[in-house]
């Protein structure tokens, strides 16, 4: 436990992570009547296909840029093609991060799923690839995929 608080007290660099979240374009927008917070980051490569990060985890978003932001948008910039460009949206599931949280019951894997749809619309997105990072994610995946969980387990 000393160890933790130590890498807390003097370790952990707050000013990094801040600029981290600077570097990459972050919105809210209200669906629902809730916030949602995410990363919108448009590619340079114009046929770039749209990518929805979805995940469990609010600290995807702080590790964003440095993870994966650059390496998807910007192939080329490492050695691959255009062809494998993403325009991304990485967006903070209702109550992590800076997304609002549900006041009501009924924000579950198939609500999130329609307001992610909903979001990629308004971003103009309407082909929608999902890629699932944690826990919940899976399931919010197969509902903007417009599936069923039951139909989609193997």
């Amino acid at each position: 436990m000393q160890a933790v608080a130590r890498y807390w007290l003097t370790d952990y660099d707050w000013r990094k992570c801040e600029a981290g979240l600077n570097a990459v374009p972050q919105f809210l927008t209200e669906i629902d009547g809730l916030d949602i917070h995410f990363v919108h980051v448009r590619s340079k490569h114009e046929d770039a296909l749209p990518l929805v990060v979805c995940h469990g985890m609010a600290g995807l978003v702080h590790r964003a840029d440095e993870e994966i932001v650059d390496l998807l948008t910007d192939p080329t910039a490492h050695g691959a093609s255009a062809a494998d460009a993403f325009h991304l949206v990485i967006p903070n599931m209702p109550g992590y991060g800076y997304s609002g949280k549900p006041t009501t019951t009924g924000w579950d894997p198939p609500h999130m799923g329609r307001a992610y749809t909903e979001l990629m619309k308004r971003l103009g997105l309407r082909a929608v690839r999902g890629r699932q990072a944690a826990t919940t994610a899976p399931l919010v995946v197969d509902y903007m995929a417009g599936g069923s969980r039951r139909a989609r387990v193997a």
